[in-house]
């Protein structure tokens, strides 16, 4: 009941427009309050306050939660996986520039089968998120189709997404490279913030700095113009 009222509170005192954009702040309040008594973990609580500021039609204003205990976390070996493959194991379809087996030592490309994560065969009918729970960043030991082993240390989804972002912009970078004839380079402005702008700046005045013109790209750009720390 307190977090409700203060956030609705803090809400009704700081909102940036008055008149709430037509919302009856007070008849909102009234209208979610009354949920409270069913509520008894921070999901649901979360998901209320969401829709209870939702209300507003505003950006940049909404509820997250934590949840107790020790919380599962999948890691990522970056790599695709061939789905078409039926064989016990996992054969891996590309490695993700970058990522944990991008290193030729390992001896693991395209085509390679992974049979084993830490002495556990892969199963048809086990999720391969099992295997790799808790694993980011501890050396874990990978049986391949070779009977070779060798040990890796996955990333974290996080880091996986950050694989994917840099592979997608290689691809986009490239792409217009070619369809260009080499005229054009491509930067993407992922944010709003001193280093994203320091980063076109470094590929405009430096890798593309010969070229005609260039395309920056702004989709699906964060906004969040930080101050600096």
């Amino acid at each position: 009941q307190s977090m409700f009222l203060h956030i609705w509170q803090r809400t009704a005192e700081t909102f940036y427009k008055p008149g709430f954009h037509g919302v009856d702040w007070l008849s909102v309040r009234n209208n979610y309050q009354r949920y409270l008594p069913d509520i008894d973990n921070n999901y649901d609580f979360a998901e209320m306050l969401n829709e209870m500021l939702g209300e507003l039609n505003v950006s940049h204003t909404g509820v997250t939660y934590h949840l107790p205990g020790k919380k599962d976390m999948t890691a990522s070996l970056g790599v695709f996986y061939d789905p078409d493959f039926s064989d016990t194991g996992c054969r891996v379809l590309e490695i993700i520039k970058g990522g944990p087996l991008d290193d030729p030592l390992l001896g693991i490309s395209p085509g390679t089968v992974i049979k084993a994560i830490d002495d556990q065969p892969l199963l048809p009918d086990r999720d391969l998120a099992g295997y790799l729970n808790q694993k980011a960043g501890k050396n874990t030991q990978l049986t391949l189709g070779n009977g070779k082993k060798v040990i890796v240390r996955p990333v974290t989804l996080d880091g996986e997404t950050e694989l994917l972002y840099q592979r997608w912009v290689t691809r986009n970078r490239d792409e217009t490279d070619s369809l260009s004839h080499g005229q054009l380079g491509y930067v993407h402005l992922p944010r709003m913030n001193d280093a994203a702008f320091r980063n076109v700046y470094d590929e405009v005045l430096g890798r593309f700095a010969g070229r005609k013109g260039m395309v920056v790209d702004t989709r699906f750009n964060r906004g969040a113009r930080s101050p600096p720390l």
